[in-house]
Formats: structure tokens, sequence, C-alpha cells
């Protein structure tokens, strides 16, 4: 396993362990020939020998890799070292993370320009064959410009073909039916960017009275009365309810 994770590293410069997430472990680095920072994730499992799991790590990491959309970290190299699989995609160096930035006070408008910008960048994602899956504020960078940057595009499916499990079932941003072991799809993603939402508005995770969803206009009286139905209806508990 040491073997691979040197083959997949060798050739880039400053390489730096950033640490070792739910599923995968971290590198940064530069990139060979243009010397651009890289975030290098590697999953800590081989693909085994299933050639149907084989077919859909392969289609799914040329879907990554095809992914072109200026709200989309770029992806430098999706794939496998003798089927230990890995993923390079530019480093974010002029933004922060959506999650430092919950606590602050959000503008109604504000907060739509955030979300609007990562649904352009999953409604790119879903024509080229990928859903996030794992959709939260941390894989969410806010530039400084204002422009934002959706992450790991495909990772959590990838995570899925060999095995790993993650740890977020306890997330406020996973859809209920992606708690109970099910399988991602564009309306799970629509409840995590809901959720998301959310949060922006009312300061507080979804909350949930007798199987309803409280308004975030009950938290701040500047959101309408569309955006609460907005809102609602993407945060409904069965998937057929939603958004498609």
């Amino acid at each position: 396993m040491r073997d691979l994770i040197r083959q997949i590293l060798e050739g880039y410069k400053s390489l730096k362990l950033e640490g070792q997430e739910e599923g995968y472990v971290q590198f940064s680095g530069q990139d060979p020939d243009s010397r651009q920072p890289v975030s290098i994730k590697i999953l800590p499992r081989l693909l085994g020998s299933d050639p149907q799991i084989s077919k859909r790590f392969t289609d799914l990491s040329r879907a990554v890799r095809q992914l072109n959309h200026p709200n989309i970290t770029a992806v430098r190299k999706a794939g496998d070292e003798a089927g230990l699989p890995y993923i390079i995609t530019r480093a974010l160096e002029k933004g922060h993370s959506l999650a430092t930035k919950l606590d602050q006070p959000w503008a109604v408008d504000a907060a739509a320009d955030v979300v609007s910008q990562v649904g352009m960048a999953l409604e790119h994602a879903y024509n080229k064959g990928v859903v996030h899956g794992g959709l939260t504020p941390d894989s969410v960078v806010v530039q400084d410009d204002g422009r934002v940057l959706v992450t790991d595009f495909g990772l959590d499916e990838m995570m899925a073909l060999v095995g790993v499990e993650v740890k977020k079932a306890a997330s406020p941003f996973l859809a209920p039916e992606r708690k109970s072991g099910g399988s991602a799809d564009a309306r799970a993603d629509v409840y995590s960017l809901a959720a998301i939402l959310n949060c922006l508005l009312a300061k507080r995770q979804p909350q949930v009275v007798n199987g309803q969803v409280l308004p975030p206009s009950r938290f701040n009286p500047d959101v309408s009365q569309r955006m609460d139905d907005v809102v609602i209806r993407a945060l409904a508990p069965n998937p057929a309810d939603r958004y498609p």
C-alpha cells in the first residue's frame, strides 16, 4: 500500500501530509509542471476484482475529470494506481470554507447567491453523470471575490465503491435516506443544499417539530414566504416531495 501511495505522489513537489479524514488520506503539494498547488486525496482500500465496480469506478473517474465549470474545483487527475483510488484537484488559496462562515450574519440575498452558485455546480455535474453525495459547508469554498467553488465531487461514491464507511450519519446536512444507508442521488443533494441554506438564513440546522420543518422565517424575519416554501419543500423527509 505504501509503495502505491509513493507512486501516486511521485513527481509532486513540496509534499505535506495534511491528515487522514474520514475515508481518505490527504496531501498537499505542487504540480510538477505548472507548480500550482494541488490537493491529493488517496483512498485507503483497493478496488478489488468485481468487474461491475471496476467499470463504475472507471466511468466515474472519467466523468469527474470532465467537470468543467466556474463553480467546481478543477480536477487534475482521478483514477487508480494498481487499484488504489485517488483524486488530485487544484488547491484553493484565496478563499475560506463556508463552514467557517456559518456564524456570521448573512443577508437573504447573499445566502441565496451562495446557494445558487452551488446549485449551478451541482446541475453541471448531474449532466456529466456525477452526484456529489456528501455536500456540506466543508465542501463549499467562498473565494475573496465572492465566487463559490464546490469540492469533492465523486469522492463519496468512490469511497462507497471500495467499501469505506464514512461516519456522516449525525450530519444535519445529510438527507434522511442517506443516513439510513441509501445511495446518493440528485434529490439527496437538494436536501443537503437546502440544509446549508437554512443554516445561512436561520443560523441553525433544520428544525423539525412533530414531523414538520420549521420555516427559516421563524428565526429570521427578513426571510420571505416564498423562500420559506422553497426551503421547506427541499427539506421534505420523503425524497419524492423535494425538487427533482
